[in-house]
């Protein structure tokens, strides 16, 4: 199954964390002075990221969805905002349930006909953390 592909921005650092089996993601990115990629399983990379300071997460998942291991390990780094990519609403609903049970409520939504005359449809969601 292929791993969701999460970018996330951190200080002065920007990780981009490739969950592709064989390391295509990123293939057509030009490397910046400032960045790494991280290759492994969402899970351990992002629990390593823990001590950074990250500001923004941008999460593109496979159709499947991130599922909940990965919200918790996203809300462990405290963003300002997760931007998450969907293309498929009924993940992205489930989703959208996970994040707020770890305290980060949907700001906005839009839809993108990405695809005509396909039933499929782009979604960008944004996120931020419920403040009490």
């Amino acid at each position: 199954m292929e791993q969701p592909t999460l970018k996330v921005e951190s200080g002065f650092l920007r990780f981009r964390i490739d969950f592709s089996y064989d390391g295509s993601a990123f293939s057509g990115w030009a490397k910046q002075p400032d960045q790494r990629t991280i290759q492994g399983e969402m899970e351990v990379a992002l629990s390593g990221l823990v001590r950074n300071k990250v500001d923004l997460i941008v999460l593109d998942p496979p159709r499947a969805g991130a599922g909940n291991e990965v919200v918790v390990q996203m809300a462990k780094l405290a963003p300002r905002a997760i931007c998450y990519v969907s293309c498929d609403p009924a993940s992205l609903a489930r989703d959208t349930a996970y994040l707020a049970d770890v305290g980060y409520k949907l700001r906005s939504i839009a839809a993108f006909d990405a695809f005509p005359i396909t039933a499929h449809v782009e979604c960008i969601a944004t996120y931020i953390p419920v403040i009490s």
